[in-house]
């Protein structure tokens, strides 16, 4: 059954840049957690998982977004939270790291370039995440799964 995305969130909302050694900022638009979001919005359409009508709805909070660039790697660190509307939820933290470069002009361009296959990273890891399938399950297949108590007396 497909899923509605709600309004993602932030520890630091509207946090849309991240400054990298001296070579000036790495910027999403509109901010990270709105890129973030709609980034599950295309794969979730992808898969024919997105209706923004469905009773199962899901949001986001943003933890932490944050990278590092050395000589040998660039490492993007991104931890969301996923939640539902009746409140269950569960963390997923993503780290993935690329090459790196000993030149700041180079190694935040490297920074940008690998935000994408980041973000990507971390959507995949959600969505494939056995928490998220039992998240999204709809109501009828819970049911089905309950315990048969026809039998059963209330006393």
């Amino acid at each position: 059954m497909p899923v509605a995305v709600m309004p993602f969130s932030a520890s630091k909302p509207g946090l849309a840049s991240i400054t990298c050694r001296a070579a000036g900022p790495v910027t999403v638009a509109p901010h990270f957690a709105g890129y973030i979001e709609n980034a599950f919005i295309i794969e979730l359409r992808k898969a024919g998982a997105y209706d923004p009508t469905s009773p199962i709805k899901i949001s986001g909070k943003l933890e932490e977004i944050d990278f590092s660039t050395s000589i040998t790697t660039t490492t993007w660190m991104l931890s969301l939270t996923v939640s539902d509307a009746n409140q269950k939820s569960f963390t997923v933290q993503s780290t993935q790291q690329f090459e790196g470069s000993l030149f700041a002009p180079v190694a935040c361009s490297m920074a940008r370039d690998y935000f994408i296959p980041a973000v990507q990273k971390l959507v995949r890891e959600v969505l494939l995440d056995p928490r998220f399938k039992q998240m999204t399950k709809p109501v009828r297949d819970l049911l089905t799964q309950a315990p048969d108590l026809s039998g059963s007396e209330v006393r």
